[in-house]
């Protein structure tokens, strides 16, 4: 067999998608294959692409959004065809469809990793949401592709748009080893912490709403959004019109935002929707309770009051917020079987094997069925 190469495409190069790039490009090397990563650059994209990646991946910036879409697919196809991978991934929705367009007609496997379909987006509109579905309906049976899903949800959804193409339930790693390398979980009594793109899908406006309650129970808490985006001067006006002390950080590199978010005693998440979002997991990773809204990913992270809390309504947030804060062994409690459900389920050694028993049978040609594809 010749030497593998793994081509991996991502136009979302930022936030929790490109973080899982980073940790699976990881594992991939360790398996001994050759990378190469094209991607596109967005606002929020780190200038330091090339020191998050082992030294021998191959970076290759290629604009895949906007009215250069279309242009996108024929130059993508020329680079891909330059590249002469073993395999070709691809990450979320715009890098999923213009990378299975782009591959047509060409004898390589793809992998398709969807990092939350834009079907379930609720900052979507429905007409969006509905061409969305189709979009990935008529890929699926366009081009044929493997579907490598993080969740158990995502895995249900990528059965409904087909039943005969392939699905990987992989569930997303934490490095746990990286983030708590003194082995303890320090945490302040009155800090609360959020990560994550300042847009309308992590619904910015009701953390604000949250943390305004909670601060009129507790004065002394303090509230930390990690992150940036375009709702950066709508946070901070609205922070200001209800008074409400918040640190906005923007992006910081992955292990100092590891060190803030271990130093917290309650991580909120308020999105409207997600695919399985890496930052819960690695404040689960580190022992800090979370509370979070409830859609289909939070729901299947935690299981409610015991290693973590599912709200509802912004009551819910404000009334286990107040209890948290007002419990420091209680935080430690739900912390602990936070932690260990990470080990047990989440682990990096659990994914590697996974991605390695997939890449290998999909590189071997063998049977389309196996432990990890249903």
């Amino acid at each position: 067999m010749r030497d593998v190469h793994v081509v991996h495409v991502i136009e979302s190069a930022a936030g929790g998608s490109l973080n899982y790039l980073v940790d699976l490009c990881s594992v991939v090397r360790s398996l001994g294959y050759r990378q190469s990563v094209i991607y596109s650059r967005r606002p929020d994209t780190p200038s330091d692409m090339s020191e998050l990646f082992p030294r021998d991946v191959h970076l290759k910036e290629l604009d895949m959004g906007g009215a250069t879409a279309f242009s996108a697919v024929l130059r993508l196809r020329t680079l891909l065809i330059n590249l002469d991978p073993s395999l070709i991934h691809l990450h979320s929705s715009i890098a999923g469809g213009v990378g299975r367009l782009a591959s047509l007609g060409l004898d390589v496997p793809v992998v398709y990793t969807p990092h939350c379909y834009r079907f379930t987006r609720r900052d979507v509109g429905v007409t969006g949401r509905v061409v969305a579905w189709w979009l990935e309906w008529f890929l699926v049976r366009l081009r044929a592709t493997v579907r490598v899903v993080g969740s158990q949800h995502e895995y249900c959804e990528s059965m409904a748009l087909s039943k005969t193409s392939p699905v990987a339930l992989i569930r997303n790693p934490v490095q746990l080893g990286s983030i708590c390398e003194t082995g303890e979980c320090r945490m302040a009594d009155h800090t609360c912490i959020t990560v994550g793109r300042l847009t309308k899908v992590k619904a910015p406006d009701r953390f604000l709403q949250i943390a305004s309650s909670l601060a009129k129970l507790h004065p002394d808490v303090e509230f930390i959004w990690v992150g940036d985006g375009e709702a950066r001067h709508e946070f901070l006006r609205q922070a200001d019109s209800l008074g409400v002390r918040v640190k906005l950080t923007g992006w910081l590199p992955r292990k100092e935002v590891l060190r803030l978010v271990e130093r917290c005693c309650v991580y909120l998440q308020t999105s409207l929707s997600e695919g399985l979002p890496l930052s819960v997991l690695e404040a689960m990773g580190v022992g800090v309770p979370v509370i979070l809204s409830d859609i289909d990913a939070h729901r299947e992270l935690v299981t409610h009051g015991v290693d973590g809390f599912i709200a509802k309504t912004d009551e819910d947030f404000v009334t286990f917020a107040k209890i948290l804060l007002s419990d420091p062994s209680l935080r430690v409690a739900v912390g602990e079987k936070a932690r260990q459900k990470i080990e047990e389920v989440y682990s990096l050694d659990r994914f590697k094997e996974s991605i390695r028993a997939v890449y290998n049978q999909i590189l071997h040609a063998g049977s389309r069925e196996s432990e990890y594809m249903k």
